[in-house]
């Protein structure tokens, strides 16, 4: 992990941060990694696994050496990311190019992700869509459902779980939502409440009907407000980079037996299937996803359509499988 714990709550999102605690981060980061690099340097693990990058955009000419060495010492690397990190900028071109060069195995979400890699690497390159093994079986071994449908005719919850830096697709949709929300007020005295689960809970909105609830996303506190809500959300814009995305918080939904609703972009179309969830273009298939939703019987359905897709497509069990055939192999 690039931060511990402690400096990891204190800071993040460092984005937000003023330049010198941005400059105390890097430096603090810097010396973290460069230490974990010696000493695989002088332990020789089998294998070194990078996940997305190292550090920054712009790769140290330290790093490099090191983990040249480390792999002349026959250790395996592997690399393995899930968005589309060129694009987002969290890694330069050049670092990009060095990272395909340097790994043993690439590993990628899906196969739009494997076409960003350069032809002469693509031998390296694995398809392997993400994954989380935190939470099926609390859908498995417990009354989940039972305690969601106990609610569900008074008080319709949303949940949308990820990062500050996506708050900007979750606002461009709040209007709606909001829309939404009236019309179940007004027609079936049904409350519904979007469940806000951010590193940083800023959403900015205006809403009269819609209840909004920050919260701050830790690990146990979004497994259980994904536990207790109805509907999952996704939405995206529809550009290079939210083509590149790995559609991991649907996959964290269905894991749990949540229907979801994404947007009708990129990896979404695959994870979403006419069975396990809703795929959407515009404010108007929004709203009638959710009241679609809002239906009992219709929701039972696609919860469970949703966890035998993820028992299908993104198995825990299979994922921890290959991997181990690549460390081994």
């Amino acid at each position: 992990m690039m931060m511990s714990s402690r400096i990891h709550d204190r800071y993040m999102p460092v984005s937000a941060q003023p330049l010198f605690i941005k400059i105390y981060i890097y430096i603090y980061i810097y010396f973290r990694i460069l230490y974990a690099l010696i000493r695989d340097l002088f332990k020789r693990p089998q294998v070194v696994v990078i996940h997305r990058r190292i550090i920054s955009r712009f790769m140290p000419l330290s790093y490099k050496i090191l983990l040249r060495i480390i792999k002349s010492r026959h250790t395996k690397i592997i690399w393995d990311f899930d968005d589309n990190i060129t694009e987002s900028k969290e890694v330069s071109k050049n670092t990009f190019l060095f990272y395909s060069e340097l790994a043993h195995k690439i590993i990628v979400t899906h196969q739009y992700l494997k076409e960003l890699i350069c032809k002469e690497y693509c031998n390296k390159v694995m398809i392997m869509p993400t994954t989380d093994g935190d939470m099926y079986k609390l859908f498995e071994d417990s009354d989940i459902n039972k305690k969601r449908l106990e609610s569900f005719d008074t008080n319709l919850q949303l949940v949308w779980v990820a990062t500050s830096s996506n708050l900007k697709f979750l606002s461009s949709i709040t209007p709606t939502l909001d829309s939404t929300a009236k019309q179940l007020t007004e027609k079936r005295n049904l409350t519904l409440t979007l469940n806000v689960v951010c590193d940083v809970p800023l959403l900015d909105h205006n809403c009269q009907y819609l209840k909004v609830m920050n919260i701050k996303w830790t690990r146990d506190i979004a497994i259980e407000t994904m536990k207790n809500s109805h509907i999952g959300l996704m939405p995206l814009f529809n550009n290079e980079f939210t083509k590149g995305k790995g559609g991991f918080k649907l996959v964290q939904y269905m894991s749990i037996g949540l229907p979801s609703i994404g947007s009708n972009v990129g990896f979404n179309t695959y994870v979403l299937d006419s069975n396990a969830g809703l795929l959407v273009d515009n404010a108007q298939e929004w709203e009638n996803a959710i009241i679609r939703l809002s239906d009992k019987d219709t929701w039972i359905k696609y919860s469970k359509a949703a966890y035998k897709k993820w028992l299908k497509s993104f198995s825990y069990i299979k994922n921890l499988n290959e991997w181990e055939d690549i460390i081994i192999s």
